[in-house]
């Protein structure tokens, strides 16, 4: 157990550097990019889970999941890529649920 919270330190140490800069080949990118487009897609989530458009929140999740996996994939080099993926599984548990419309 005692490991595991150190390996979530440590993911959230990185998470947080990583965060300020996003590499995208040679490109550094501000971080308050990464804000807009999140607003953006929060909000084009919470479109298509209205009732109106009427998706299934795990439909949504299932491309959204996909989706971020290509592109970590495709943008990051093999060892980079891992180690997102890790984080990724390490901070299963410190996900907030949604705030807003879902259909479950």
């Amino acid at each position: 157990m005692e490991g595991t919270k150190e390996v979530q330190k440590e993911n959230q140490r990185v998470t947080k550097e990583r965060s300020v800069y996003i590499q995208v080949g040679n490109i550094m990118e501000k971080q308050d990019r990464t804000e807009e487009a999140y607003r953006i897609i929060e909000s084009k989530v919470n479109e298509l889970l209205g009732d109106k458009a009427g998706y299934d929140p795990l439909e949504i999740a299932g491309v959204m999941c996909a989706q971020a996996i290509k592109i970590y994939k495709t943008c990051l080099n093999e060892n980079d890529y891992d180690d997102i993926m890790e984080a990724i599984f390490v901070s299963r548990d410190n996900v907030e649920k949604m705030k807003g419309p879902t259909k479950h």
